[in-house]
């Protein structure tokens, strides 16, 4: 639905904020070991995922163990959003504050609890 477009949407701010990928991996490893490593990233970013939704996905034998946790991807080195967008972006302090508080609100895991477009429309971020 149109969740998933609200995802590349706050991929998308970010890359044209900073003209960097935000979950940027290689593309030489086979299918598998970049889908863990694009999952890593987010981890690193993001937060965990929760073990149910981690273990409701199509491919969790694949990406996951039994605890919810990324198979072959263990330690993760945290950092949020805002930091990642002090470094690489030109953005004063109060205006990053307000745009990684929009894309926390944006880069949801759970589809369901990602806001609508409707409130994105209406995010203060957008009115500066």
């Amino acid at each position: 639905d149109c969740k998933a477009d609200i995802w590349s949407l706050g991929c998308l701010i970010y890359e044209f904020i900073t003209n960097n990928y935000l979950f940027e991996v290689s593309r030489r490893r086979n299918s598998i070991h970049r889908d863990r490593s694009h999952l890593h990233k987010m981890y690193e970013y993001l937060g965990k995922m929760s073990k149910e939704l981690a273990l409701e996905s199509d491919f969790k034998k694949d990406l996951f163990d039994h605890k919810g946790n990324i198979l072959k991807k263990k330690k993760c080195e945290y950092t949020s959003i805002e930091e990642l967008l002090e470094q690489e972006s030109t953005y004063e302090i109060n205006e990053i504050k307000e745009l990684s508080d929009f894309l926390k609100k944006i880069l949801v895991y759970n589809p369901e609890q990602r806001i609508s477009s409707k409130q994105c429309y209406n995010s203060s971020w957008l009115k500066i």
